[in-house]
């Protein structure tokens, strides 16, 4: 029987993987789903964060997970026993166990083994989980206060209870994994959000652990209910909670393989069977098919629609965000380092922050603008992490702009070239070619040569350069001066540039006010239209908005002052930005609706 199961559980796995390849990306670049654990009764918080933790612990350590791990990530929808008082929330089972305690002078393992069936059980608990059964199907629990925080989110406890709205709203799927009477409450979640966006259907999944109930809201019915497990047994049969709960039984016509594994002991102690963490996680029977089921359900999931809003963070005109979640902020009188929590940090003796680099070291250009029909001249500088400044560059004639990439190097344009300096300081040209008009107009201004080398490209003026991922970087061809416009292009590995798709038509036509754009690492572009409207190209799939923008930067004599800045941050797979005309610096959050 286990070599079967073995087999059966690598079929599952294999099909899985198949259709995973397939999914479309979620987040704003990133592919991301949230494991969400709503926990079942007796458990306060920290039994509930243990639970959380320890299912984290458990997939992550599973060979199943491994194409899944980088996109996981965990979170809690806690209902509390004293929620909503009543039968109708989780303080109903609650009540039950503390009338319990006032009538019955015994031990705490009597009210499992009176729940489980087992003989003995007065009059007076019967009766007492009766009406508790028939209050828990009459109806859902649309009003408790519990639900609402695993909705909207939990204020006291955002970060690990963000709320199932804000994890679409960015884009994510949604794996709830519920234990015992959790269930109701996932259920009662999935109808109340299918309700509000019917797409969302299509991003929420459920496992349903030791389930009181026999409805999955998903249709899917992955659920999983050990058959020693008394509670559940107690439900279906004793005292009818939800006639026809779907058991998993796992062994049919007898006790899962881990009465085998743990022990009968280990079965008492973890609530007759009950238990999330110390029975259904601790066994590698359940345990296993829980894993199967939350990536099967993964599977199935589409990446929810992007729901973004913009939310001002402080006065500013430049944004640079940091590795570590850090955000550097240049407000005209000096930069400001934002942390995580919020805290603000005066960054002493740096003018601006341009990027971060990905050790923490900043780095800022400074230009010397010698006229409107000239070149500028510009520097760039680095602050390593210990606070030692040092010129990585200087004195660069026609200097544009400049990026820093994951790897450490720098890629900037000047004049009709892009250049790389490595981390170890050598400058290579790596794009950019002659400068003639005969050669423009030979090319075609807006429809030009593709798929050449990089060093024979004509361009008129090298602008807006971005370090892509894994040695690709972009550039603007097109030139400084307010009459002409500019297309963004990409260098590939081998050295060779390329338009971007023809359906990218915003991005590749006369438009950029400014360093309005970010790459993500699979290859799409993040770009900041003039319309106030942030938008996403990626290839094999039609243009996505994002959220709301930037106005345009404005324009100075021949050229555009100040720019619009735009900036990818991977620590919370979020846009940050300027807006030039209101003079902030913009957050993309998801929307809280």
């Amino acid at each position: 029987m286990r070599v079967i199961y073995s087999v059966a559980i690598g079929l599952m796995f294999l099909l899985g993987s198949a259709t995973f390849l397939n999914q479309a990306i979620a987040g704003v670049c990133l592919n991301k789903t949230a494991i969400v654990f709503s926990n079942g009764m007796f458990n306060d918080q920290d039994l509930a964060d243990l639970s959380k933790k320890r299912l984290e612990d458990e997939l992550r350590a599973s060979p199943y997970s491994t194409p899944f791990l980088a996109e996981f990530e965990f979170y809690l929808a806690y209902a509390d026993n004293g929620g909503a008082a009543g039968p109708l929330s989780l303080a109903g089972m609650g009540q039950l166990h503390e009338a319990f305690v006032q009538k019955q002078a015994a031990t705490e393992s009597m009210f499992w083994r009176w729940l489980g069936g087992f003989p003995g059980a007065p009059a007076w608990f019967s009766a007492k989980m009766q009406n508790l059964a028939k209050a828990v199907n009459a109806a859902a629990y649309v009003n408790d206060i519990d639900l609402q925080k695993q909705l909207k989110g939990d204020p006291a406890n955002i970060k690990q209870q963000p709320g199932y709205r804000a994890l679409l709203n960015q884009g994510m799927r949604v794996v709830i994994v519920a234990h015992s009477q959790g269930n109701f409450y996932a259920n009662a979640a999935f109808d109340a959000l299918k309700a509000q966006k019917p797409a969302w259907a299509n991003s929420i999944g459920i496992v349903a652990v030791a389930s009181p109930t026999k409805r999955v809201a998903d249709g899917r019915n992955r659920a999983l209910t050990a058959p020693e497990d008394v509670m559940m047994n107690a439900a279906q049969s004793n005292f009818t909670l939800s006639p026809g709960t779907i058991l998993a039984n796992i062994l049919a016509g007898g006790p899962s393989w881990n009465i085998f594994s743990l022990g009968l002991t280990a079965w008492a102690n973890a609530s007759y069977g009950h238990s999330f963490a110390a029975w259904y996680l601790a066994g590698a029977t359940t345990r296993n098919q829980m894993i199967i089921h939350i990536l099967n359900t993964r599977i199935a999931l589409k990446a929810a629609p992007l729901n973004m809003v913009a939310k001002v963070i402080m006065s500013g005109n430049r944004v640079a965000p940091a590795p570590d979640g850090s955000v550097y902020i240049s407000t005209g009188g000096g930069v400001v380092q934002l942390k995580p929590d919020g805290t603000q940090v005066p960054v002493a003796g740096v003018p601006y922050v341009d990027h971060v680099g990905p050790d923490g070291s900043l780095y800022y250009a400074v230009k010397s603008v010698v006229g409107p029909f000239s070149s500028d001249v510009g520097s760039i500088f680095k602050i390593d992490p210990s606070g030692v400044q040092s010129v990585v560059i200087s004195a660069v004639q026609g200097f544009y702009s400049f990026d820093v990439a994951s790897d450490g190097g720098i890629y900037y344009s000047a004049g009709i070239k892009v250049y790389r300096i490595a981390p170890t300081g050598g400058v290579t040209h790596v794009a950019g070619g002659a400068r003639t008009f005969a050669s423009l107009s030979a090319a075609g201004r807006r429809t030009p040569l593709t798929g050449i080398p990089a060093f024979d490209w004509v361009v008129y003026t090298a602008t807006h350069v971005k370090a892509g991922f894994n040695g690709r970087f972009y550039y603007g061809r097109g030139t400084t001066r307010a009459f002409e416009g500019e297309s963004i292009l990409l260098a590939d590995l081998a050295g060779i540039v390329w338009n971007l798709p023809s359906s990218w038509l915003n991005i590749r036509g006369v438009r950029s006010w400014g360093d309005g754009y970010d790459v993500c690492p699979d290859g799409s572009v993040i770009e900041s239209r003039a319309v106030r409207e942030i938008w996403k190209y990626s290839y094999g799939s039609p243009p996505i908005f994002v959220g709301p923008g930037p106005g345009p930067g404005t324009w100075a004599l021949f050229r555009r002052q100040p720019q619009v800045i735009l900036e990818w941050s991977r620590h919370d797979d979020t846009i940050y930005f300027t807006d030039p005309a209101a003079g902030t610096v913009n957050k993309l959050v998801p929307s809280a609706f």
